[in-house]
């Protein structure tokens, strides 16, 4: 016995020294709590290889009306404004431009509370409207430019005319990134018609 530990059980009263844990009891809890330290951290560790592992397919939406109301809202709330945010140089070249939302071709600005989706609409558009340029006199021209979202049975696509840009599953929603990439794409085919079209009048 160390003189430490001497010391320490002297001063104990003898009816409670039985009662205490001994030197090597408290060696094991320590090792015990050790032991179940490393071996959480090893579940941890495996836990998130595994998560890592989950298949999208998983999570995978069927196409349903709560789903077609939630790509309405990626819609109205993230892609619509970014495409206004973008045009916004423009408009003091312009009469009017707007962006509006349509459901299979037709506007559906007025919709109120969803009451307008149903289950068999295919698709979502957005319809970029440049009217009238102010200082082209009697040559003056508009833009129309047309983004069309197409509901499929378990994933939507986002194109251009035919040229598809993104497809997503419908439990995705659309990311920072990809709103900057696709305003930023349809910036550069509007600029590119109003350059051709003023070179066109300029001559």
């Amino acid at each position: 016995m160390g003189v430490a530990e001497y010391q320490l059980s002297h001063l104990i009263p003898k009816d409670l020294q039985s009662q205490l844990p001994s030197i090597e009891d408290l060696e094991k809890e320590l090792k015990k709590e050790v032991s179940y330290a490393k071996s959480n951290q090893k579940k941890r560790e495996h836990l998130e290889m595994l998560v890592s592992k989950l298949s999208p397919q998983i999570f995978k939406k069927e196409k349903s009306l709560p789903v077609i109301k939630e790509i309405w809202k990626e819609v109205t709330y993230k892609l619509k404004p970014a495409l206004e945010k973008v045009l916004e140089p423009e408009k003091e070249l312009f009469e009017y431009i707007g962006v509006i939302r349509c459901i299979d071709g037709d506007n559906a600005e007025g919709m109120i509370l969803y009451r307008d989706l149903k289950l068999y609409n295919k698709e979502i558009g957005l319809h970029v409207i440049m009217e009238t340029f102010k200082n082209a006199g009697s040559k003056a021209f508009s833009i129309s430019k047309v983004l069309r979202i197409k509901l499929k049975e378990s994933s939507y696509t986002l194109s251009y005319n035919s040229a598809t840009w993104l497809t997503k599953q419908y439990h995705e929603s659309f990311t920072e990134e990809e709103l900057a990439a696709i305003s930023a794409r349809l910036l550069n085919l509007t600029l590119a018609e109003i350059n051709k079209k003023l070179k066109q009048i300029v001559g």
